[in-house]
């Protein structure tokens, strides 16, 4: 097979073994003595695209440890030490000559004291189309006479999207007592802002802004699920995600009628400087470029959902919270 001249066609897997201490990389933030370590050893294949050039490892693991790690392509193993035990997500990117992202993977893990596992991730070319499925569901009888909807904008450059496409057809059905609005489309891969938006006979609208990313031949899902009550809805993207985004307020939900709180972000992954984009129930709250946000005064009773997307320039990451305000 031509890998010099389909280099993006092709699906490569790299070998991660937890358990082997070869080349000493600490990534136990401010551990103490009761912590327990792994490592990484990660083989890649013999055959390989020769305009990779060099592999970045990112890991995102307990108590937000993480790592971000650029190596030069070699055949030869890459040892990574001194990670804590615990659950990580392990993110490969393969960078050609100008450091660009061409293929990507991840896969979750976790790593025990003394045990030494294996986990294969593939990664997928970040160029040609992938498939997005998106599922809206809810229990049957819980929303009176319903209208769902879905944008897709692509990421430029630093905060900048192009022109919102909307996603048609949703198809309708009932499964087992729950109503399902469902799309499938193919698009082309690359990041985007996903919009989604349920409005009911009172009009209100509940919506949701996320950072997404299509790999070309894969399938990545999102799943709206809303909950009779309160009627949250939760958004699993299970495409990745490099930049990883925390959000912390100094107030609890639910907050007093006409009080207010702020909500602060840490970014971490990719090159700073960042950019922000707040968005509360989807509107972009233009005005607000910073790490952190101040919200609640002008706010009336009801819920409201605060999210962050984050960029470097040349990835995004996002996460949002439910805020509750008291009549």
């Amino acid at each position: 097979m031509n890998y010099l001249r389909k280099p993006l066609i092709m699906i490569f897997s790299v070998f991660i073994l937890l358990g082997l201490i070869i080349i000493s990389c600490d990534v136990s933030g401010d551990s103490t003595s009761n912590d327990t370590y792994g490592s990484l050893q990660i083989i890649t294949p013999v055959e390989w695209n020769p305009d990779i050039v060099s592999l970045q490892i990112i890991g995102e693991g307990p108590s937000g440890r993480n790592f971000d790690l650029t190596f030069p392509f070699s055949p030869s193993p890459i040892y990574i030490s001194n990670i804590i035990t615990g659950p990580w997500t392990i993110f490969v990117f393969a960078l050609n000559a100008d450091a660009d992202q061409v293929l990507a993977g991840q896969q979750s893990i976790l790593i025990e004291q003394g045990m030494t596992k294996e986990i294969s991730i593939n990664l997928s070319p970040l160029e040609g189309t992938g498939t997005l499925v998106i599922e809206f569901t809810w229990p049957v009888g819980a929303i009176s006479n319903p209208v769902v909807s879905a944008f897709l904008s692509p990421y430029l450059e630093d905060d900048i999207f192009g022109v919102p496409v909307e996603l048609l057809p949703f198809e309708y059905s009932e499964v087992e007592g729950m109503v399902v609005y469902r799309y499938e489309g193919v698009h082309e891969a690359g990041y985007y802002l996903l919009e989604t938006q349920i409005r009911d006979d009172s009009g209100t609208p509940w919506s949701k802004s996320d950072a997404l990313i299509i790999t070309a031949g894969n399938e990545v899902p999102v799943t709206i699920d809303l909950e009779t009550g309160a009627v949250n809805i939760q958004i699993i993207l299970d495409g990745l995600d490099p930049l990883e985004v925390t959000l912390t307020s100094d107030s609890d939900s639910p907050l007093p009628l006409g009080e207010e709180m702020t909500v602060t972000s840490t970014v971490t992954g990719g090159t700073p400087p960042y950019t922000y984009r707040w968005y509360l129930n989807g509107e972009h709250l233009e005005a607000e470029t910073g790490d952190s946000v101040v919200v609640g005064s002008t706010l009336s009773a009801g819920r409201y959902r605060l999210t962050l997307i984050a960029s470097d320039g040349d990835v995004l990451g996002s996460e949002g919270l439910v805020i509750d305000i008291m009549p």
